[in-house]
């Protein structure tokens, strides 16, 4: 009798050690989901600030452009950056 109400409380010490393992890995489970939906928050927000860095440089280089052409283009300009 001994010997079996023994491994019954080992049973049992098993079974309650498997609970706890079971709900670690149901929160370990719904912390990954957590983490890789902020993952794919990040990602989007990098890629648009990447767009948005990429048309600030596109842009800035066609300004940049026009300016040179402007300078180019105007005498005036010519004068007095040589009189400088």
């Amino acid at each position: 009798m001994q010997s079996s109400k023994r491994s019954e409380n080992d049973w049992q010490g098993l079974v309650s050690e498997f609970l706890v393992c079971k709900r670690k890995l149901e929160s370990k489970k719904e912390a990954l989901l957590i983490l890789s939906k902020e993952l794919d928050t990040c990602q989007q927000e990098r890629d648009q600030y990447q767009l948005m860095a990429n048309q600030l440089r596109e842009r800035h280089q066609g300004l940049k452009k026009k300016y040179r052409e402007l300078i180019d283009g105007d005498p005036s300009c010519h004068q007095k950056n040589a009189i400088k």
